[in-house]
């Protein structure tokens, strides 16, 4: 009985290693930039979604002659909202080169509400940027949106840069925004 308890520790004591290295290990680097389905060409995938009020609109008219961060989010995720604070300070010192998009993943998940609940979240948090509600699933279809947080890097001509996925620091975002100018 001694026995099987001291192996079931030491396997127990392995997983965690395992876990923390591994951790450690994935979460000092970025995710891969670009996936391997996107080319680096027009990469501007349309979609329908809902603005603020709920009237439908399309992305193509929120892409302009600027770079573009389109950052997918959803209330119920803590490292979106985090995200969407470390946004809300880059639109300060970066808003005149670069604009923000934010996309709530209204479908992602299956919350019921979502898209409600992200409207009223945007106002209380007077978000300086626009904030768009994919209440259809067109947009998470239209960028193969599996997980969130996840941001889009769009240079000026509207080719897709870089594609991250995960929580980012406000250094690696603005070091990606440089490339975009």
């Amino acid at each position: 009985m001694k026995n099987r308890l001291l192996l079931l520790l030491t396997a127990l004591l392995i997983l965690i290693g395992g876990a923390t290295f591994a951790y450690r290990a994935l979460s000092d680097h970025a995710i891969p930039e670009i996936s391997p389905h996107i080319s680096n060409t027009d990469t501007r995938e349309d979609f329908q979604a809902e603005d603020q009020n709920g009237n439908p609109v399309q992305f193509r008219d929120f892409l302009g002659e600027q770079p573009t961060v389109v950052y997918f989010w959803t209330t119920w995720c803590n490292f979106c909202k985090a995200g969407l604070d470390i946004l809300k300070y880059l639109h300060e010192t970066e808003g005149d080169r670069v604009q923000f998009l934010g996309v709530n993943a209204s479908q992602l998940g299956l919350v019921r509400g979502e898209a409600e609940a992200g409207r009223t979240f945007w106002l209380e948090q007077n978000f300086p940027f626009p904030s768009l509600y994919d209440t259809n699933a067109e947009a998470i279809q239209a960028y193969d949106v599996t997980a969130i947080p996840l941001a889009l890097f769009f240079d000026s001509t509207g080719a897709l840069v870089s594609r991250q996925l995960g929580f980012q620091s406000a250094e690696s975002m603005s070091a990606i925004m440089a490339r975009l100018y």
